[in-house]
């Protein structure tokens, strides 16, 4: 590394999670971020804010207009974490984020946890959330995660550096993500 004054650093890179709806992508995220003194960013979250809108709204929509603006933001996301902050993050993405080809592009080039569970233990948990989403398949939350994964686990998969049972309560889940990123 130089040691001109007149280049700067490039911060670390971020800590991205992928997973399916119920995962714990949010309270695994808070919870790591924590830990390794990171910032803690939730692409849903920034998503709702930029938009002035929940993310049901969004989606009322149209997925394929909701999954550009998730698209559009990830690559925004990814600008600013990795060349606009000095400090280093973990980044929470929402469980479609993989859907997108260019977005699954710029993710492989980062350290990416798949936060895998069994698609009965997501459906519980969906059941279980105040936080009421539209279903992205019809038939009730176990029909849509046994869907959803089918899609999205070869994709998870093509993206991650790492994949961490999401089975256990969060912040078990977030130990054993902690253990593997820092030996990076």
């Amino acid at each position: 590394m130089s040691s001109d004054p007149r280049q700067r650093a490039l911060p670390p890179l971020p800590w991205v999670l992928v997973g399916l709806r119920g995962a714990g992508k949010t309270s695994v995220g808070r919870l790591l971020a924590e830990a390794s003194g990171r910032k803690f960013v939730d692409l849903d979250e920034v998503l709702e804010r930029r938009m002035g809108q929940s993310i049901p709204q969004l989606l009322a929509a149209g997925e394929p207009s909701f999954r550009r603006l998730e698209a559009d933001l990830l690559r925004t996301c990814l600008e600013l974490l990795c060349l606009g902050t000095p400090q280093a993050s973990v980044l929470a993405t929402g469980g479609g984020v993989v859907e997108d080809p260019d977005s699954r592009r710029l993710l492989r080039a980062l350290p990416v946890v798949y936060l895998q569970a069994a698609p009965a233990l997501l459906a519980a948990r969906v059941r279980a959330d105040a936080q009421e989403r539209p279903a992205l398949v019809a038939g009730g939350p176990l029909r849509e995660a046994e869907a959803l994964w089918e899609r999205r686990d070869p994709l998870y998969r093509e993206v991650a550096t790492h994949v961490v049972s999401a089975a256990d309560v969060a912040p078990v889940v977030s130990a054993a993500a902690l253990r593997l990123l820092s030996a990076e």
